[in-house]
């Protein structure tokens, strides 16, 4: 099935997200669910940057595993392969609290190649880009 709502650009501003998601910034509720997306977000995002798994395949080591030595946790984003990323927006999605799951399931895409969830994505993004800023 085709997300409910079409994906906004990774770059569009929490404001606009809320907009296609319907919410309020006004809403204590509607800020409360989007706390607890961004908490998904955090844990999904600290699996990813601690596993080994989702380095780069240049990046993770012979039978020696001689380069992972060189490489430790917590990984930053350019070691990190998309398709790490792409497990982990699934797995928020099958692990998700009914009610952030409520929310995802609009962004949620089973109709292209890769089943996608441009909801998940998106604040995983805004994680990447405000790890020393505040989450806008």
């Amino acid at each position: 099935m085709a997300p409910q709502l079409p994906p906004l650009a990774r770059s569009d501003s929490k404001a606009k997200f809320f907009q296609r998601l319907g919410l309020s910034s006004q809403e204590s509720s509607d800020n409360r669910l989007y706390e607890m997306m961004r908490n998904e977000a955090i844990l999904g995002r600290e699996r990813i940057l601690s596993n080994p798994d989702s380095l780069l395949p240049q990046l993770r080591g012979g039978p020696d595993a001689s380069t992972r030595e060189l490489v430790r946790p917590p990984y930053s984003n350019v070691q990190i392969c998309e398709s790490a990323v792409h497990n982990e927006i699934l797995r928020i999605y099958r692990e998700a609290m009914p009610e952030t799951k409520t929310v995802y399931d609009k962004g949620h895409d089973t109709e292209s190649f890769n089943e996608e969830n441009w909801i998940i994505r998106w604040m995983l993004c805004k994680l990447d880009k405000c790890e020393n800023d505040e989450f806008d």
